[in-house]
């Protein structure tokens, strides 16, 4: 028989899939239930204020792996940063079948009152990914104003590739604002 935090977390691990296939809406407690093979009573059990606990709990270890990973990679040389950043994304998105966009980025459309926290919590992390971005960059040397426009054009260019990979069902979107990236940055491309 399972533990129960096997059950939750494979129920977590089910809605950000739905999240990043289907967006918020794509993530009902049926759904759910159906890719986890959990049973109907553990949705409550688990997340007491149902479907909106759900997608915020999907939301927020979303937002916590992604960060960590940003965190991370934050130690290497910027350009290994954005190589890895676009790699992460690159590896998503053709594993998926261009079916599987950034988690995150499907909270913001949200406008049910019950899902307010999970959308300012995407707020939070796309303002964290940018400071973490900015702060390896003014580490490494950089001005700190370049820094800033660098950082924020970086997760808008990729979050936006991601948008135009997933629909044109090509890599081709990422590879281009790879390549960008590293020439705005004065960076030597890595690929």
């Amino acid at each position: 028989m399972p533990r129960t935090s096997d059950t939750k977390s494979r129920m977590t691990r089910h809605a950000i899939a739905l999240l990043q296939e289907r967006g918020v809406n794509g993530v009902t407690i049926d759904a759910v239930l159906a890719a986890s093979a959990a049973p109907r009573g553990s949705v409550y059990h688990h997340f007491p204020g149902g479907r909106a606990e759900l997608v915020h709990e999907a939301a927020r270890a979303s937002a916590t792996t992604m960060t960590d990973f940003i965190r991370h990679g934050a130690q290497a040389p910027l350009q290994r940063l954005i190589d890895d950043f676009v790699d992460l994304w690159r590896q998503a998105l053709l594993r998926s079948d261009f079916r599987a966009g950034c988690p995150i980025a499907s909270l913001i459309a949200e406008t049910a009152d019950e899902l307010r926290a999970s959308v300012d919590l995407a707020a939070r992390t796309f303002d964290e990914w940018i400071d973490l971005l900015r702060d390896a960059q003014i580490a490494q040397g950089c001005d700190p104003d370049e820094a800033t426009g660098r950082s924020v054009l970086t997760v808008a260019a990729v979050e936006g590739a991601i948008t135009l990979c997933r629909a044109r069902r090509s890599i081709d979107p990422l590879e281009l604002v790879a390549a960008q990236l590293h020439r705005l940055a004065d960076i030597p491309e890595g690929r």
